[in-house]
């Protein structure tokens, strides 16, 4: 696929494929237990780059609608008795949220530090040659 998949087009993508499955998940399509179609069936019917697919399962694990098994694939999990989708929405958006707030300050601390050590190397004495 282009390059489209690394913009806001395969986020749109990802979105609508998550979007598409959490539907099917709430309307029993896939009841709890059930495998997901696998990230090569999400790509060939969507049409979309397999990073795009991979997102759309990870937006599906953030809400924390299915559980991703390595070499397996993802299941849809079991749900809390009770708790029902749209109430546990607002919960989970918050901690997406914090989790996004999260990433972005370890991004500018990486970026400090990445920054700091380039000036401490810039300072550093030339290599002396071994006799």
């Amino acid at each position: 696929m282009a390059d489209g998949d690394h913009t806001d087009s395969g986020s749109r993508g990802s979105r609508r494929i998550a979007d598409n499955l959490k539907r099917e998940i709430e309307q029993g399509v896939y009841p709890p237990g059930a495998k997901l179609k696998s990230v090569r069936e999400l790509e060939a019917e969507y049409g979309v780059a397999r990073n795009t697919a991979s997102a759309a399962i990870r937006l599906l694990q953030t809400l924390g609608l299915v559980e991703v098994r390595a070499g397996s694939g993802a299941y849809v999990r079991q749900r809390e008795p009770g708790v029902s989708l749209s109430e546990d929405l607002p919960r989970l958006r918050a901690e997406l949220a914090e989790v996004q707030d999260q990433v972005r300050r370890t991004k500018l601390a990486l970026s400090k530090a990445e920054r700091a050590l380039g000036e401490i190397v810039d300072r550093l004495p030339p290599e002396m040659p071994a006799d």
